[in-house]
């Protein structure tokens, strides 16, 4: 029996990898959008958790200290901070109060999609230049002025931590959809919609100021290194 040759394929024709080429292209098109939204929820799903353990350990704090960490609990820690961590200027340090007094993991300050956030935290607290190193939180944290922190007994609405940061003190980056993770004194923490990388309340208002009712005065917020 005889073969024509014209019936043998030892392959796909140019057009017909073109084709394909063109298919996967299409295909791929619309599966980044969903897939970058899956992720951007997920890392905000997790940042809305770890902020509710930060809220645990400020609340155990505040039982303890008579409020949040501030420049005075600093000075009143000195006794247990054996490890001689830096207690004060980014929120890194005054975040290791609470590693000082009440707990003793720095996994939870992490917030993928933060800028100063690089990595996740080694857990390793054995020492200042490791715990919560740069690098290593995502969170900010809010004082009610300079040197003074809030405490458990101020307006329940008052926002004392949020993510993901930007390189700018109270704003934050997009990595979210464009909203913020803000954790409140009553331990919520609600997604805020940002305009120019700065949260906004439902009516419209910068949540940082003093026209939401909710500051005296403006807070001061102390960023991530």
């Amino acid at each position: 029996m005889k073969i024509n040759k014209q019936q043998i394929r030892k392959g796909f024709t140019l057009v017909e990898l073109l084709v394909v080429v063109a298919i996967i292209a299409v295909l791929a098109g619309l599966a980044t959008p969903a897939t970058l939204g899956a992720l951007k929820r997920a890392n905000a799903a997790e940042a809305t958790s770890n902020s509710k353990q930060i809220w645990q350990y400020l609340i155990q704090f505040d039982q303890d200290m008579g409020r949040f960490p501030d420049d005075a609990t600093a000075t009143l820690l000195a006794p247990l901070n054996d490890k001689a961590y830096t207690l004060t200027g980014n929120s890194n340090n005054y975040y290791k109060q609470l590693l000082v007094s009440v707990g003793d993991s720095e996994k939870i300050f992490y917030a993928k999609g933060s800028a100063q956030s690089l990595v996740k935290p080694d857990g390793d607290i054995t020492n200042n230049s490791e715990c919560l190193k740069a690098g290593e939180c995502g969170f900010d944290y809010v004082l009610r002025e300079a040197g003074i922190g809030f405490g458990a007994g101020s307006n329940s609405a008052t926002i004392i931590a949020g993510a993901p940061t930007s390189t700018t003190a109270g704003q934050y980056t997009e990595d979210y959809g464009n909203k913020a993770i803000l954790l409140a004194i009553d331990g919520s923490a609600g997604q805020y919609n940002l305009v120019d990388g700065i949260p906004q309340t439902t009516g419209g208002k910068e949540v940082y100021a003093t026209a939401t009712g909710i500051y005296a005065a403006n807070p001061v917020i102390i960023s991530p290194e």
